[in-house]
């Protein structure tokens, strides 16, 4: 078991590079990977707890 802070993709980090995009939201930063050419949200960094809770924001959704 790991406890840290540290996102574990960055722990676990490879050498490949990947096409990783953040971009401002209002309340913060969110982060997306391209999975098979669609723009996947990754995560989202952010202060206020709302932000995630907004379905806009969940890791399933795909943004063109």
């Amino acid at each position: 078991m790991i406890h840290t802070i540290i996102s574990l993709d960055d722990v676990f980090a490879s050498q490949q590079t990947e096409n990783i995009v953040t971009e401002r939201i209002s309340c913060g930063y969110a982060e997306y990977r391209s999975v098979n050419g669609k723009r996947a949200l990754s995560r989202v960094i952010s202060t206020d707890p709302r932000v995630y809770l907004e379905s806009r924001y969940q890791p399933t959704k795909y943004y063109f």
